[in-house]
This record gives C-alpha cells, sequence and structure tokens, in this order.
C-alpha cells in the first residue's frame, strides 16, 4: 500500500465558501480540468488544463498560492488535487466539492455546464 505524506493537506471546498473567499479578493489561482467541450460550454474565471495534461504543464501552476481545481462533479478535481499533493508536492490545495454542478446550485444557477 502507498502512503502519502501530504494526503491530510488535501481539502475540500465548499462552493459557497469559494464565493466567498472570490468575494473577499483573496488571491486564489483556479484550474479548470475539464475537457475543452466541456469548458467550451461555460466555465469561471480560471485557468484552463484539461486533467490528462497537468503533468505536461505543472510549470503553469503556482506554488506561492492557493489552488482550487474544478472539475463537473468534484471526482476528477479530487483525484488531480490528491496527485498534486502527493505525487508532485503540492501543499497549497482544495478541490471543489461537487464540482461545478454544485456551483451552480448554491452561487449560479445561470452557469451552462450541460
Amino acid at each position: 500500500m502507498y502512503f502519502c505524506p501530504n494526503f491530510r493537506d488535501l481539502e475540500a471546498i465548499l462552493a459557497i465558501d469559494l464565493k466567498r473567499m472570490l468575494d473577499e479578493g483573496k488571491d486564489i489561482f483556479l484550474l479548470d480540468v475539464r475537457e475543452h467541450y466541456e469548458w467550451e460550454l461555460g466555465h469561471l474565471e480560471s485557468v484552463h488544463i484539461p486533467m490528462g495534461e497537468v503533468c505536461q504543464n505543472l510549470e503553469r501552476l503556482p506554488e506561492d498560492k492557493w489552488i482550487v481545481v474544478l472539475c463537473k462533479s468534484g471526482r476528477r478535481a479530487e483525484a488531480l488535487s490528491n496527485l498534486l499533493c502527493c505525487e508532485h508536492g503540492f501543499k497549497k490545495l482544495y478541490y471543489l466539492d461537487g464540482g461545478l454542478t454544485s456551483w451552480k446550485e448554491t452561487v449560479d444557477s445561470q452557469l451552462v455546464i450541460d
């Protein structure tokens, strides 16, 4: 069994809490890891790197600010956050709990994700 020493650093963030942090002007790096066709439907102001391309683009990710990983349901974001934390040593990570589906349900019903 593989043990990740950084696993406890991995946290989910609720959509309403992310909205509050953004409204407060917190310096957060939003990383949307959905596929191109999903992102084109609708997105938050974020950096778009599809999940399968993130490891080839690690230099685009800041190590000095919080990164919030986004996807539609939260599953890809959680998996990628785990990889970034355990395999690449990123410590300032959240993944959006429930993904952009949760954001649409609790923050912005106008966001198109389907």
